[in-house]
């Protein structure tokens, strides 16, 4: 009888992460602050990972997303020296493993004061 054993790797490749990219595309008001908040949602809804940072106008970053991670949300808040104001963009973006998927912010990104 004859038994063979593997010792090491394997043939198959690492699966690619799961990664989303966010990217500015305001045209940008002088003086205006843009902080994103991105929340990563389990499929029970939990919140499983966050990243947050202060946008600029052209801005592109990616991020990877925690391996439990289905939808992102994107929370904004846009300031000025007279005022502040926070929203949700009203698109929910749903991950899909080992792909990436663009959050992008426009002009004319709908948004709300409601969680979507």
């Amino acid at each position: 009888m004859t038994t063979f054993t593997s010792c090491g790797g394997s043939d198959e490749p690492e699966p690619k992460e799961t990664t989303y990219t966010f990217k500015d595309k305001l045209t940008g008001a002088p003086g205006v602050t843009v902080e994103i908040i991105l929340f990563e949602y389990n499929n029970s809804g939990d919140v499983v990972g966050q990243q947050s940072f202060t946008t600029t106008k052209g801005l592109e970053r990616v991020f990877t997303a925690n391996k439990n991670a289905k939808k992102v949300k994107a929370n904004v808040t846009m300031a000025s020296v007279y005022s502040s104001e926070t929203n949700w963009f009203l698109q929910v973006y749903y991950l899909e493993k080992g792909k990436n998927i663009d959050i992008v912010m426009t002009d004319d990104t709908m948004l709300s004061d409601r969680e979507p």
